[in-house]
């Protein structure tokens, strides 16, 4: 007879109880020890003997002091679960990872999680290999293969499986950002494709070959400006003060100078630096003279020589591109 099924073990009545000053029958007592028998080999072994042949319910009560778990067959002890031991790999390589997890994984399932410490930054797509089981890509929303820096050596990046790839959740990267608030980016930001502006505040330099896009309604902030640094700028030049000879001009910053001619004068151009531009004026009081410039451009439609009459200012300008200097003029009467 043994248990009956709900924990309670019976034996063979017939018999039973023994009666003082009788004679034992064989048929209880051979009846008693089958019972006895077959209770123990129902029972489990403390020593592993014995093995469940059906789920057994604990009534609410713990199993305590579990060993810690190493195969993933093995009951899991709660403290494994806290500290998710189990979910952080050790991996090696660049692009071509090799992990191993503990307990050791036995089949991809979709839903596995797993988070490493990435060993190396990465230089463009990456798979993953885990305990052997084959090398899957690991991509970013969605199907999007890593780009060079996705992962940072030192950084903890959390893979999931989604059945066919592990997706990284926390790449440097995104095919697509939507942004519902305010935008706030302290660096330089550099655009490669169009912007669309919404609500995006920029405080330093943004750079790009893409474009801008405002929507209809944009409010634009009045921008603060400061004073520009420029380089290889004269605001003037220095002429000479009564021409009839020969001169060599110089260029000195200051206010435009005018050159008052008494004769025919030829005029010798500075050094042509890139960026260097200057103003001269010629005037004649009476009379007419001839100003010529040497290793001038002009334009096609203008003579090198200006020849300046009575009551006539000659404007000119001229600007350096590192070898030569360009001319222009206009005239202007008193």
């Amino acid at each position: 007879m043994s248990y009956n099924g709900s924990g309670t073990f019976n034996i063979n009545t017939t018999g039973q109880p023994v009666v003082s000053g009788t004679v034992i029958s064989s048929t209880a007592f051979n009846a008693l020890t089958a019972d006895l028998a077959n209770g123990l080999t129902t029972a489990l072994t403390k020593d592993g003997q014995s093995t469940p042949t059906a789920n057994i319910g604990m009534g609410n009560f713990k199993i305590t002091n579990l060993g810690a778990a190493t195969l993933s067959t093995d009951a899991v002890r709660y403290g494994q679960l806290q500290s998710n031991a189990d979910k952080l790999l050790t991996v090696t390589g660049t692009d071509t990872l090799t992990a191993t997890a503990s307990p050791a994984l036995t089949a991809y399932a979709a839903g596995n999680m797993f988070s490493f410490v990435v060993a190396n930054t990465n230089t463009g797509a990456v798979t993953i290999n885990i305990d052997g089981l084959g090398a899957k890509s690991i991509t970013r929303t969605g199907s999007t293969a890593l780009v060079a820096g996705d992962m940072v050596a030192n950084q903890v990046a959390l893979i999931a499986y989604d059945g066919t790839r592990f997706q990284l959740l926390d790449a440097n990267s995104f095919t697509n950002l939507n942004v519902s608030g305010t935008l706030g980016v302290t660096g330089a930001t550099t655009l490669s494709a169009a912007l669309t502006y919404g609500g995006v505040t920029l405080t330093n330099a943004v750079t790009g070959t893409g474009k801008m896009v405002l929507d209809t309604t944009p409010t634009i902030a009045t921008p603060v400006l400061t004073n520009p640094t420029v380089t290889n700028y004269v605001e003037s030049v220095v002429a000479i003060g009564n021409s009839s000879t020969s001169q060599t001009l110089s260029l000195t910053s200051g206010t435009v100078q005018t050159c008052t001619l008494t004769g025919n004068c030829t005029f010798t151009m500075p050094t042509a630096t890139a960026g260097k531009s200057f103003i001269l004026i010629l005037s004649t009081g009476a009379g007419s003279f001839t100003a010529t410039f040497t290793s001038v451009k002009w334009p096609s439609n203008t003579a090198p020589t200006i020849t300046t009459t009575a009551s006539r200012w000659d404007i000119l300008t001229f600007v350096a591109d590192g070898t030569n200097w360009y001319g222009a003029f206009q005239q202007a009467y008193q």
